[in-house]
């Protein structure tokens, strides 16, 4: 059973994580007309310099950046400001949040580094669909009522639509945030947060009809990710581990590393990958842990490296890795 201070300490950091992707001045109209006009697309080069697979974001060089690397680990290439990068389906483009003075924006930048454009603007923690057609994120303002709702948005910033309000169910006040789109189309996986009781993980159909929880896990888990063949769900822990579960939320099964959060699948599935604090000892960004790293987990061995190696002569001594994602295309690059 988790102790109600690492409960508190789990929901506390899982609140600070919402706050810093989603949290805004205001939330603006629904219908699109207060968000940015539909941008011209002008498409990167369709093969990146080379086979980029992993996303993530570090502050090795001060500010939190977005990397790419390859599944490796190696050839690390800094893109752009910002964090939660999430891949679009051919690997082209990643989504992901900017600060831009009080607000979050969801932006979108292609994997060479070109073609950077806001998409939504407030805009929060963000996941394309499987076709590439659209992107679902949380947006919203954490002083508001309700708080984040999910929407749904083109990748050129056009059709702007709320898929779900923050009210859809007593109680009400809570944050719609994770989404996770699942590999058929039809399905969007989230949080629903609050911070008086038990965090349950629900699903909606794609077009923000029928919402209902997944019953059979215990209501201590965040951050889903689908599984490639949509049949389970890799989902973080408030015991501060990570997990999988049957899609339906059975089968709840954690891993036994500690400190460990934020996992996402390998194209194969027989691998996770999640963000971890190398040192369970705190320092002056977190009394957690120290040195937030990228690790990889094999599902079967149970074996655990880092994937992301340390930074060499980095410009912030204390700087972590976070919010790492990984491409599940299996196509060749040339063909992306």
């Amino acid at each position: 059973m988790i102790s109600m201070g690492r409960a508190r300490l789990a929901r506390a950091l899982a609140i600070g994580g919402l706050a810093l992707a989603s949290v805004s001045v205001g939330c603006g109209d629904v219908d699109g007309v207060d968000g940015p006009a539909a941008n011209e697309q002008t498409d990167p080069p369709p093969i990146a310099p080379f086979d980029a697979r992993i996303a993530f974001t570090s502050t090795r060089e001060g500010e939190e950046h977005i990397y790419v690397a390859s599944d490796d680990g190696s050839q690390i290439r800094r893109l752009a400001r910002g964090s939660r990068p999430t891949w679009s389906p051919d690997g082209r483009w990643i989504a992901f949040n900017a600060p831009n003075r009080e607000i979050s924006e969801l932006r979108v930048i292609g994997v060479d580094g070109s073609g950077e454009r806001v998409v939504a603007s407030p805009g929060g923690m963000s996941a394309w669909s499987p076709d590439g057609t659209k992107i679902v994120f949380s947006r919203g303002d954490l002083f508001s009522f309700p708080a984040f709702s999910l929407f749904v948005v083109n990748p050129d910033g056009s059709g702007l639509t709320q898929l779900l309000s923050a009210d859809f169910e007593d109680p009400p006040g809570n944050w719609l945030n994770y989404p996770a789109w699942s590999p058929d189309g039809k399905s969007i996986a989230f949080l629903r947060a609050n911070d008086y009781m038990f965090w349950p993980v629900y699903v909606v159909n794609a077009d923000g009809s029928s919402p209902r929880m997944l019953k059979g896990h215990d209501g201590n888990v965040m951050e889903p990710s689908w599984s490639p063949d949509g049949t389970m769900l890799a989902v973080g822990h408030l015991s501060l581990r990570i997990g999988t579960m049957n899609a339906d939320g059975s089968g709840l099964q954690l891993y036994p590393r500690v400190l460990s959060f934020d996992p996402d699948w390998s194209p194969d599935g027989r691998s996770l990958i999640f963000k971890g604090f190398a040192s369970s000892v705190g320092d002056s960004v977190s009394k957690v842990g120290s040195k937030m790293r990228i690790y990889v987990l094999d599902r079967q061995t149970l074996d655990v490296r880092q994937l992301i190696p340390d930074a060499i002569d980095p410009k912030n001594p204390s700087y972590r890795d976070d919010d790492p994602t990984w491409l599940r295309s299996n196509k060749a690059p040339a063909v992306r």
